[in-house]
């Protein structure tokens, strides 16, 4: 029976539907007596309709609401009324373990920390004699705290039609959903042997369960599958797991739980779950490793674990020693070296290996740290309100060299610009400092990426404010600098060098051509590999190097380099695969261990909470969602419950809907075919969404859809992205949107009863954003005068427009205060302001630094209570790679 938001069933009122499965319709829903939000979840008619299947439920759920366990979601109840039975049940806000593997291979440390909580669940369980019977990843969920819940305990039992009943067809999936053959799948996949065949089954039914689980947890696919229910439970039955699928860095005594937990003959298996729980509690603790995703943008951690992102964003990585040959080095173990907020970028060792430096913009400017290699506290040594960055340690340990805005008279470190395959583009001076903190001394100007002479007695940098071209050399006690490889000799701009270690070549990263070697002394440069972010290794006959992989990510790799500076053999070696992108790396001088900043750019729902008037911030920033995604176009709801965006953690755009609250997402099923864009704004009645979506030829149009499915209508196709930025006024009859006409952009208001769109501007200059003010009346629209983007407004009816700013180069996504005193604007990325309605000066609204800040699409609150935006996280931690070699160097 399908229930209907604001039906009420006893003393609690439905609010949305959360999904089905094969024990029936579930339901969001508020507790009156107790002021609490729960799940309802409505049996199927095979039960409510059987009066012996229903008392006999209702034993059994008595049953089960005596568990009272942490990692178990709670039942409060059984509610019957109108004919309707339910089980009311603990709301678990957060995503499944089933969206969670579908982003690919969990990170060894966070699936046996998930595998803990799920082994402790299921021994309190057997502990009262309950049998989970149905364990599989979507009936786990992940909490925001990063908690484990454990659904459905032991209601598989519960809803068969005869307690006693060896049938495999008694899987609640089975008889409730025998129609739907992926879902079915779902459960057989997850079956035990003994289970499949029919048999009686007990608590070791779960111990498999539990080790197919964390199988797919740790290796992203199936232990067992087919294309029919008979395939797969044919694959339970006879096939062994692939074994090798398991990451490289699963310890051996997670192994052995596994193969422990998948016995096919139970006398064999492991008993119980408390067994498996200490095993795994005492397995070492694992450094954070992952496999790569599907797509960039597939299914992160969105709602698991916002108090611990930094793990739920890990980097994905594979240890692809199956990929290296047997005769070079291997990724053995994988750690983080960092955990901090922002990015931390340029490792480089000390000689002996025990220091690492690096730069980390923690407080809006980067400054350069230096650590222990094998953790401790950080140091800072710049300690300076400038941008520091690209350290490099010198030879004998006592110094490091880096580039500096202080005192520069090159100019600012430009960060977020773009050169070559590098990425980003800086400029400052050298300066050196003593290794632990001391006096800074300046060196020379108008530097980039220093790298020591072997012998310590000279720093090499690039040289070149606008086009990099030259090699500089100057002492490093100080001194007038002089040209290695002069501008006039090189034709290639010039991204990185670096000292072989035996002092007899300088390697080159240039734009286009690649990798280049010249001799030390000075000489013509020559070709050696295509690749970027390139070390030597301490023999100086082997160069390490990063290129992008075909599949997406990058590579780092290696090439044997001969005594006459050339590659050796076919092909270069992959040491590993990351799936993500990685710009540079720092080897030690054993060759033994790598650290590499990986880039973990996000784009993710935030709010901050606004004083009393909307004038400034009233407190800290509040992310919404978390994870590798990107989130964009969000509209709140108008009871300010929900917020309705777009995002790609599926791996393609799809428009979602957040529960403020819970954080619970779901998505919106959109008619028609997938489309590279789209934008969600909803409609004043709080039922529908307008939508734009953007795509090839005519699959550019705006729809309006209903949150309950029960209307998908197209209301006008349109040209270009104008129809993007638009709004409806308060009465719901009307939509604001531009458009093209004749190359230019203008603005249109569309009528909802007639069907007719009314062209407003037909003025010189583009017309972008555009948007109702609260009464209707008039129009806020940013577009362009002379060149220059600026924000306007104009009669909702039609006439002049008015300018209301000057003096910006870019104003963005305008949108009125709740009062319509007020309309605000971006000028930038990054922060935002607010002008009058009928024209003043504008006021800044939030003080965000310049530094590692993108904001998108703000918008605010029906009660002007919240800014909500996509803010972008640019961050980057340190990971430390150790190696193993098998093979030497020539």
């Amino acid at each position: 029976m399908t229930l209907s938001a604001g039906a009420r069933l006893g003393p609690y009122e439905i609010l949305a539907p959360l999904g089905a499965g094969g024990m029936g319709e579930v339901y969001r829903a508020r507790d009156g007596k107790l002021h609490r939000e729960v799940a309802i979840k409505v049996l199927p008619a095979s039960v409510a309709e059987d009066p012996e299947r229903l008392a006999r439920f209702e034993r059994e759920a008595q049953v089960l609401a005596s568990l009272n366990h942490p990692h178990i979601a709670a039942i409060y109840g059984l509610e019957e009324s109108g004919g309707v039975s339910a089980l009311v049940l603990e709301l678990v806000p957060g995503e499944t373990l089933a969206e969670r593997i579908a982003a690919g291979p969990i990170p060894v440390d966070e699936a046996l920390a998930i595998a803990r909580q799920i082994a402790d669940a299921l021994e309190a369980a057997h502990e009262r004699g309950i049998v989970h019977r149905d364990l599989k990843p979507a009936n786990v969920k992940l909490t925001p705290e990063g908690k484990v819940k454990v659904l459905d305990f032991g209601l598989a039992k519960a809803l068969v039609r005869d307690a006693s009943s060896p049938e495999i067809t008694s899987s609640p999936t089975m008889t409730a959903r025998a129609t739907q053959a992926g879902v079915i799948l779902g459960t057989a996949a997850f079956m035990s042997p003994e289970q499949a065949r029919g048999k009686a089954v007990d608590k070791r039914a779960d111990i498999w369960a539990f080790g197919v689980v964390l199988f797919e947890m740790l290796t992203g696919k199936r232990c067992f599958e087919g294309e029919t229910v008979s395939d797969t439970l044919a694959a339970v039955l006879t096939r062994e797991p692939d074994w090798s699928a398991l990451p490289a860095a699963a310890p051996a005594s997670v192994r052995r739980v596994l193969k422990r937990c998948l016995e096919r003959d139970p006398k064999r298996r492991l008993h119980d779950a408390a067994d498996v729980r200490i095993e795994l509690e005492e397995t070492p603790e694992v450094p954070a490793t992952a496999s790569p995703p599907a797509t960039r943008g597939a299914w992160p951690v969105i709602l698991a674990a916002l108090a611990a992102a930094a793990i739920a964003g890990v980097v994905a990585w594979s240890l692809a020693s199956k990929r290296a040959p047997a005769a070079g080095p291997v990724v053995t173990k994988l750690a983080r070296i960092t955990r901090g907020a922002g990015r931390s970028e340029w490792p480089s060792w000390s000689p002996d290996g025990s220091l690492l430096a690096y730069a980390a913009d923690r407080s809006g400017n980067f400054e350069i740290y230096v650590r222990r290699g094998d953790g401790g506290q950080d140091v800072e040594i710049s300690n300076d309100p400038a941008q520091d960055v690209q350290p490099a340690f010198s030879p004998d340990g006592n110094a490091v060299a880096f580039v500096s805005t202080r005192s520069s008279k090159s100019g600012l470190v430009r960060i977020g610009g773009t050169y070559g395959q590098n990425g980003r583009t800086y400029g400052g001076d050298l300066w050196a400092v003593p290794a632990l903190g001391g006096a800074v001394r300046r060196l020379a100007s108008d530097a980039n990426f220093p790298t020591w002479r072997p012998d310590g007695k000279g720093i090499l940098y690039v040289s070149g404010s606008e086009v990099r071209r030259s090699i500089m050399e100057v002492p490093s006690d100080g001194g007038a600098p002089r040209a290695v490889l002069p501008s006039e000799a090189s034709t290639w701009e010039i991204n990185r060098i670096a000292c072989s270690p035996d002092g007899r070549w300088i390697s080159l990263e240039t734009q286009p051509e690649g990798i280049l070697l010249m001799p030390a002394t000075g000489g013509k440069p020559h070709a050696l590999i295509t690749g970027f972010g390139h070390a030597w290794d301490p023999s100086s006959h082997r160069l390490y190097f990063i290129v992008r992989d075909p599949q997406g990510g990058s590579r780092i790799q290696f090439v044997e380099v001969s005594s006459t500076g050339q590659a050796v053999g076919n092909a270069p070696s992959t040491v590993s695969l990351m799936t993500t992108e990685v710009l540079e790396f720092a080897i030690t001088r054993d060759g033994l261990r790598i650290a590499v900043p990986e880039l973990e750019a996000s784009r993710n729902l935030t709010r901050l909470p606004l004083a009393p008037g909307g004038g400034a911030p009233a407190g800290p920033e509040e992310p919404l969602t978390s994870g590798r995604v990107t989130d964009s176009y969000p509209s709140v709801s108008p009871d300010g419950r929900r917020v309705a965006l777009v995002s790609d953690t599926f791996g393609h755009k799809e428009v979602e809907v957040l529960d403020v609250e819970s954080r619970h997402r779901e998505r919106l099923q959109l008619p028609g075919e997938d489309v590279a864009q789209a934008a969600t704004v909803w409609m004043p009645d709080g039922r529908q969404l307008l939508i734009s979506r953007s795509g090839e030829g005519s699959r550019s149009s705006t729809w309006i859809v209903a949150l309950d499915g029960s209307r998908a209508e197209q209301l006008f196709a349109w040209s270009g992205l104008g129809a993007f930025a638009m709004g409806p006024s308060s009465d719901g009859k009307r939509v604001v949107h531009s458009d093209t006409v004749n190359g230019v952009q203008q603005i249109f208001v569309f009528n909802l009863d007639t069907r007719k769109a009314i062209q407003l501007t037909d003025t010189p200059g583009a017309k972008f954003d555009s948007v109702f003010s609260p009464d209707g009346r008039s129009i806020a629209i940013t577009g362009t005068k002379d060149g220059v983007v600026q924000l306007f407004s104009m009669p909702a009816a039609g006439g002049p427009m008015r300018q209301l700013t000057t003096g910006y180069e870019r104003m963005r996504h305008p949108f009125f205060s709740p009062d319509g005193k007020w309309i605000y604007i971006q000028p930038s990325h990054r922060n935002i302001f607010r002008v009058p309605t009928e024209g003043g000066p504008l006021q800044q609204v939030t003080h965000f630094p310049e530094a590692g800040l993108f904001l998108e699409e703000p918008t605010i609150s029906p009660d002007g209570r919240y800014l909500y935006y996509c803010r972008e996280n640019g961050g980057s931690s340190l990971w430390l790679m150790t190696l193993e070699d098998r093979g030497r160097h020539p």
